[in-house]
């Protein structure tokens, strides 16, 4: 029910979150504050399927895929 992000804390600025359907559409967008570790976005309201996670911070930049069951 949640998608959990561990490691942001080694981030200098805040962590923006994408995520897309496997047709390219943005479901959900949203800012992580970097001051804990973990983090977890809850994945309710979401169907099942593939998706594409894009994590942005300062010039880093992460793309996973991600199946929601």
């Amino acid at each position: 029910n949640y998608i959990t992000i561990e490691g942001l804390a080694t981030q200098a600025t805040s962590t923006e979150v994408s995520l897309f359907n496997i047709l390219g559409t943005k479901v959900m967008d949203t800012t992580l504050d970097n001051t804990t570790n973990t983090q977890m976005i809850s994945t309710n309201g979401l169907s099942t399927g593939i998706y594409v996670l894009k994590l942005e911070s300062g010039e880093t930049q992460l793309t996973k895929k991600l199946i929601i069951k």
